[in-house]
């Protein structure tokens, strides 16, 4: 338990310090940004991790990214990097990725 609180306190504070990268473009929409990482070889966890970086809000970002990445893994990745950023707002990823309409995930159990 302990571990897991200073883990988080990791996370959140590394959070904070996170470069904007050089594929995004403030003129740009969330979902364009989204495909520029992908553009620039970004994983989608980096991808999301940017756009967020960048002050996009989490759940739009791992929307944007689970409609560009178009996979099941990159699901997973996107939610969990967002979740790392803002653990109280897990929850609510959760439910932006499967409200996003787009999940390429088919009887797959991407949570386990």
């Amino acid at each position: 338990m302990i571990r897991q609180i200073l883990l988080m306190g990791l996370l959140a504070s590394g959070s904070a310090f996170a470069q904007i990268p050089d594929w995004f473009d403030p003129n740009e929409s969330t979902a364009e940004n989204a495909a520029g990482a992908k553009d620039d070889g970004a994983s989608a966890a980096d991808a999301t991790r940017g756009l967020i970086a960048a002050g996009e809000d989490p759940a739009h970002s791992v929307q944007a990214v689970i409609q560009t990445y178009n996979t099941c893994d990159a699901v997973y990745d996107s939610v969990k990097a967002a979740a790392g950023t803002d653990a109280d707002r897990a929850g609510d990823l959760v439910q932006a990725a499967s409200a996003s309409g787009s999940c390429p995930c088919v009887g797959e159990n991407i949570w386990a």
